[in-house]
């Protein structure tokens, strides 16, 4: 019975910590979404991406990223963009908040990018592109 209250706590803390290992927290088919949508939290405008090349270019760079998790996220309201991934019938199939280049926001925690950039320059463009053209 001894050995019992070693194991479970030992075995619980093993399972936590796995899920500290870098990691890609993203496995989406591109082919599979219909829209984006960035919510820009600087200016609180909507982006809405419906371009096949550049939803295959965000997700592509989403999926290859591996990442770091860190802290909770509990009580953060500050965003740069908050991203929505809809399929064809506008069902949200992923929703992430990019906060820069190397850190987003995803299910409650802070996660680093491990491996290469986020294309947080190009979000920004296509929120500029969509500013200067009034949509």
């Amino acid at each position: 019975m001894e050995r019992f209250f070693i194991a479970v706590p030992l075995l619980l803390l093993l399972l936590f910590a796995w899920t500290y290992l870098p990691n890609k927290i993203l496995d989406l088919e591109s082919a599979q979404i219909a829209e984006i949508e960035i919510l820009n939290g600087n200016s609180i405008k909507l982006i809405e991406i419906t371009e096949e090349s550049d939803i295959r270019f965000l997700v592509d760079n989403l999926n290859n990223i591996t990442f770091q998790k860190g802290v909770p996220s509990i009580g953060e309201k500050e965003f740069s963009y908050r991203t929505i991934f809809l399929d064809n019938e506008g069902e949200v199939m992923e929703d992430l908040v990019i906060h820069s280049s190397d850190t987003v926001k995803y299910q409650g925690f802070f996660y680093k990018a491990e491996t290469e950039a986020i294309a947080y320059d190009f979000i920004e463009e296509l929120a500029n592109d969509q500013t200067e053209s009034g949509d």
